[in-house]
């Protein structure tokens, strides 16, 4: 699954808005889809070698299906 951030996205430790930011992922950026959480309000990606969590909000969703990724809670 491809998704290009639609802002400048925080890359987060958990699947919480209360999760350490790890990153911040610049506005246009491709990246691939890897898990999320059961309900699709988190994709965990992969972003200069650290992975992490994006909230499906900010994501536009290029190719691909949500539901075909795996459903995982945290790292």
């Amino acid at each position: 699954m491809r998704v290009v951030t639609q802002f400048n996205a925080n890359l987060r430790a958990d699947s919480s808005l209360d999760a350490e930011v790890l990153a911040v992922i610049p506005f246009g950026t491709e990246l691939k889809g890897e898990a999320r959480t059961e309900t699709p309000n988190w994709i965990r990606v992969t972003y200069e070698g650290k992975p992490g969590w994006i909230s499906s909000d900010l994501l536009n969703f290029v190719s691909g299906n949500t539901a075909a990724l795996p459903v995982v809670t945290s790292d």
